[in-house]
C-alpha cells in the first residue's frame, strides 16, 4: 500500500508515520508538509517528502500539485491544521477549511479510493449535561470557538465530498486533543504562545491567561460531548 499524509511533520503526523512504518502492508509513505522536518533523523527518514503549503493563494496550482502527489495512493490522510495565529482568521480559515476542500478535490482528481481526515470532538454541537451521545450527534460546532466553527465547516466539506463522489470512502476522526511527549514544547506554543514558560503547571496556567487565545476554548471544553473514544474511562 502507498499512503500519503498531508501534515505529516506535526504532532499527530509524526505518530502516524511511526505507525505506518511498522505496518507490514504499507510499502511506501509520502509526507507533505509546509515545512519539512530533519529527514536524516527518525522517524522522518522512513518516508519520502514533498513541501507544499495548502493555503497558497493559487488554488488550482495547489490542487494540481496535490493530485500529482496523490496519484497511485491507496489512501490519503489529511492532518494539516493551523491553531495559531488567532489574530489572522482569514489565514486559519484558508488553511483549515479551504485547505481541506483542496485536499478533497485532489483526492477526486487523482482517483484515490480512501480519504482519512482529522476532524475533532469540537465539531459537535454543544450539550448541557454529561450524557453520552452517538456519533450522529449534529456537527454544527460551538459558535464562540473559531476552532469549533472551522471544524464544523470542515465537516460540511466532507459532506459535499461524500454526496458528490460516493466512490471515495471518507473516514472522519473526531478525537479529543491528541498529545505526545516529543511534541510538548510545540503544543504549548500552539495554545499559549511562544513565550510561555513550560516548567510547571502553575506557570502554564498563568501563561494561558496572559497570552491571547481562542476565547471559545473554555466554551468548547464545557460544552463538549462524550462520544465513543472521547468518553472518560475509570
Amino acid at each position: 500500500m502507498r499512503i500519503v499524509v498531508v501534515g505529516q511533520s506535526g504532532n499527530v503526523g509524526t505518530a502516524v508515520l511511526r505507525a505506518l512504518r511498522s505496518a507490514p502492508e504499507v510499502d511506501s509513505v509520502l509526507g507533505i508538509a509546509r515545512r519539512l522536518p530533519d529527514r536524516t533523523s527518525a522517524p522522518y527518514q522512513d518516508a519520502d517528502w514533498a513541501a507544499l503549503d495548502i493555503s497558497e493563494p493559487d488554488e488550482e496550482s495547489v490542487v494540481d500539485t496535490l493530485a500529482t502527489h496523490f496519484r497511485g495512493a491507496d489512501a490519503v490522510v489529511h492532518l494539516a491544521w493551523l491553531i495559531q495565529p488567532n489574530r489572522d482568521r482569514e489565514l486559519l480559515r484558508r488553511t483549515n477549511v479551504e485547505g481541506t476542500r483542496r485536499v478533497a478535490a485532489a483526492v477526486v482528481r487523482a482517483g484515490v479510493p480512501h480519504l482519512v481526515v482529522a476532524s475533532s470532538v469540537g465539531a459537535y454541537a454543544t450539550v448541557d449535561d454529561d450524557a453520552t451521545r452517538r456519533e450522529d450527534w449534529p456537527t454544527t460546532g460551538i459558535p464562540t470557538s473559531h476552532y469549533s466553527v472551522d471544524k464544523a465547516a470542515q465537516e460540511r466539506v466532507l459532506d459535499e465530498l461524500e454526496r458528490d463522489h460516493p466512490e471515495v470512502g471518507v473516514a472522519r476522526l473526531r478525537t479529543a486533543l491528541v498529545f505526545q511527549g516529543d511534541a510538548g514544547h510545540e503544543i504549548v506554543r500552539y495554545f499559549v504562545g511562544p513565550l510561555a514558560p513550560v516548567r510547571t503547571a502553575l506557570a502554564l496556567a498563568y501563561a494561558a491567561h496572559a497570552v491571547p487565545a481562542d476565547p471559545g476554548w473554555l466554551d468548547m471544553g464545557m460544552g463538549a460531548i462524550c462520544s465513543g473514544s472521547t468518553c472518560p474511562t475509570t
